[in-house]
């Protein structure tokens, strides 16, 4: 197999059709995305389920014995 080997291109790239790009990085851009986040009710429900979720799996393995 030929593989050209280029600093902007990988082989997943050419089968893709896309590319690496630099990409600035801004230490605040975390904090003002997370400022514009609202918390509905929707974000609790889904908080609950995921830790119940986590807590039967838990309960589950220690059952089993693993």
């Amino acid at each position: 197999m030929i593989l050209a080997i280029n600093g902007r291109k990988r082989l997943g790239d050419y089968i893709a059709n896309t590319q690496v790009v630099d990409a600035s990085k801004n230490a605040c851009s975390w904090r003002q995305e997370l400022a514009a986040y609202r918390v509905t009710p929707n974000t609790f429900y889904t908080l609950i389920g995921t830790g119940l979720y986590i807590l039967l799996v838990h309960i589950f393995f220690n059952w089993l014995g693993l």
